[in-house]
């Protein structure tokens, strides 16, 4: 029975030793998984959100961005990098255009002036 004891404190009893450079490369580590994960989402939503892809084309994507996820994101990327650029401006300048033709519409029906 003692020696069962003495065995059983030997493995719990060891040291942890954690250098400042493990920390380091620990957290260097999570931030890299954070990254690709928020990038595999974001990848997700674009290919599902993209109106000018085939279902067939879409599931393609999909797999390939699942299933290999780094090399999938990466390809995405470089393939549909210039689309993306010209489908983000466009979605920012969405709510001014609105704004503007409002704008327009209300100057356009007299009642903007100030005569």
């Amino acid at each position: 029975m003692g020696a069962l004891v003495r065995v059983f404190q030997t493995e719990v009893s060891g040291t942890v030793n954690y250098p400042l450079w493990d920390l380091f490369l620990t957290m260097l580590e999570l931030f890299v998984w954070i990254v690709l994960i928020v990038l595999v989402v974001w990848t997700i939503l674009n290919i599902l959100r993209s109106h000018n892809l085939s279902a067939f084309a879409k599931v393609g994507w999909l797999v390939l961005v699942i299933v290999v996820p780094f090399i999938g994101v990466f390809a995405y990327l470089i393939v549909r990098g210039a689309h993306l650029a010209k489908e983000q401006v466009a979605t920012a300048d969405m709510p001014q255009d609105e704004a503007a033709r409002r704008y327009e519409r209300f100057e356009a029906q007299g009642k903007g002036s100030a005569d």
